[in-house]
């Protein structure tokens, strides 16, 4: 982990990045997948205090997973 708080998200369908997720998936469900960031945000009590969410997209930007997932970073200063 990159910080006290280093939580993934991961999409129950395959796809490959960020793009491919909201390009394929429907809108309702890119806003479901959202808001559950937040609320897993909101549970790791990092809401109040601020957190980062971060997805690396393709080879050059440090991807190493081809399957689309957000990172949740906080918990201290960043």
């Amino acid at each position: 982990p990159v910080a006290k708080v280093h939580v993934l998200v991961i999409t129950k369908g395959c796809y490959i990045n960020f793009a491919d997720f909201v390009e394929n998936e429907p809108a309702e469900n890119v806003q479901k997948f959202f808001q559950a960031v937040v609320h897993i945000a909101e549970k790791m009590k990092v809401s109040e205090s601020g957190y980062r969410i971060l997805s690396n997209i393709g080879h050059d930007a440090g991807q190493e997973v081809e399957h689309f997932h957000v990172h949740i970073i906080g918990g201290e200063t960043l």
